[in-house]
């Protein structure tokens, strides 16, 4: 009797399991619903290729009910459901309604669902001109240098890695661009710095214009800012002593005495003068008035403007006065040579202390030739002067820095002895 009760309870599950399966796997009435399904737009080339672009109902999801087979029903999901909409059939701008056609996954044929609703039955789409426009890549600044009096930022000419950027998008939104700003911080720098910085549409006042459908070329730029030290140094003339005169005894003026200059901190640090050049006070007669050029060390700017100093020379406290030499003496003649000094008379130029000048008579000078590397011939000669006793602090003055007179050197005979002196 309980073989039999089991086998009836047996019978049951068995059929109950297969009513079960029926209604769940292979039931053909069976519905499901599946929801924001994405739509996927195709020869999106073509309204391209119009200048057209979509700028409203991109991104529109659709929702489907389905009825067929459950056990198909149960292979499908809202992501392996495909959505496709044509683009090519649009050919203006305004509003546009499209259908689409919907693709199930692996072997599914369409024909194995019944579509029972779809929301929305068409898209509805805004279909603007796409317009291409290059506008300029505009700084702003932030922040402040740490020493504004001692430091120059080159805030008008940043170096910049594109000075422009193309953007694309709708004619409505793009018609509003007129810049692409970044913002640089200058905040506690004090020497070159280069960094990137991301970009920000904007409109002619500066106001950002923010749109996903517009394309820039680029989202970032690279900047480099100039920042430089800036110092104030004296010019200086190297002065070396001659005529009589030294750099105690002359009264040296330039104008202008000092300069601004810009360049790295590493190098203004050691930079406390320009030197404008040499001058040899012997070549230098009257009050003369001389024009230098200022030429600061290489990564040194100028901010002066003025590229030419005005150097004045004066000799206050000395005279000048003109003598009529006509002693001359040569020394250091080769052995076998002998010597003629043509020039007779030389009128030199000499200046000194006024009291020792006007006491000084052409005769308190000799013109010494140095015959050393004489050799036959006849040529000039350098000549240097010699002062009597009690004519210290005197000196020639020549613009060429010597003076020179002729000479004949002729050789010996072997039975000749040459002249110690001319």
């Amino acid at each position: 009797m309980k073989s039999k009760i089991w086998s009836a309870v047996l019978s049951l599950l068995i059929a109950f399991a297969g009513w079960l399966y029926v209604i769940t796997v292979v039931n053909p009435n069976s519905e499901a619903e599946y929801y924001n399904i994405p739509v996927v737009f195709t020869n999106e080339s073509a309204l391209s290729d119009r200048g057209l672009m979509i700028t409203s109902g991109k991104d529109a999801t659709v929702d489907l009910r389905l009825s067929g087979n459950r056990q198909d029903l149960n292979l499908l999901n809202s992501s392996n459901i495909t959505v496709q909409a044509n683009l090519s059939g649009i050919y203006e701008t305004g509003p546009a309604r499209l259908t689409y056609s919907i693709f199930y996954p692996g072997d599914l044929p369409n024909t194995a669902f019944e579509v029972l609703s779809q929301t929305p039955q068409r898209l509805e789409l805004t279909v603007e001109r796409r317009l291409t426009k290059t506008i300029p890549v505009v700084v702003e600044y932030t922040g402040s240098l740490p020493d504004p009096g001692h430091y120059l930022c080159d805030k008008e000419t940043p170096i910049l890695s594109d000075q422009t950027v193309e953007v694309t998008g709708p004619t409505s939104v793009v018609d509003l661009l007129e810049q692409a700003v970044i913002q640089i911080d200058t905040t506690d720098h004090t020497e070159t710095f280069t960094d990137t910085y991301p970009i920000t549409l904007c409109d002619a006042q500066g106001e950002p214009v923010s749109s996903e459908l517009v394309r820039p070329s680029i989202t970032e730029v690279d900047a480099t800012l100039n920042i430089r030290m800036v110092k104030e140094v004296p010019l200086r003339l190297v002065v070396n002593p001659g005529g009589g005169a030294t750099s105690e005894t002359s009264a040296i003026t330039i104008e202008p005495e000092r300069i601004m200059v810009a360049g790295s901190a590493a190098v203004l640090e050691d930079l406390n003068e320009i030197v404008l050049g040499t001058i040899d006070l012997g070549t230098l007669n009257g009050q003369p008035r001389l024009e230098l050029a200022i030429t600061p060390p290489d990564g040194v700017e100028n901010l002066s403007g003025t590229a030419m100093a005005q150097v004045s020379i004066s000799f206050p406290n000395l005279l000048t006065k003109n003598f009529r030499v006509t002693d001359f003496i040569h020394q250091n003649l080769p052995e076998g040579l002998e010597a003629e000094i043509v020039t007779k008379e030389l009128t030199v130029t000499v200046r000194g202390p006024k009291e020792v000048m006007e006491r000084m008579k052409d005769t308190d000078m000799t013109a010494v030739l140095d015959l050393s590397n004489a050799q036959p011939g006849t040529y000039s000669a350098r000549v240097n002067f010699v002062f009597g006793s009690g004519f210290e602090g005197v000196g020639v003055v020549s613009s060429y820095g010597y003076y020179s007179v002729a000479v004949t050197v002729r050789e010996l005979n072997p039975d000749e002895t040459g002249p110690e002196g001319g």
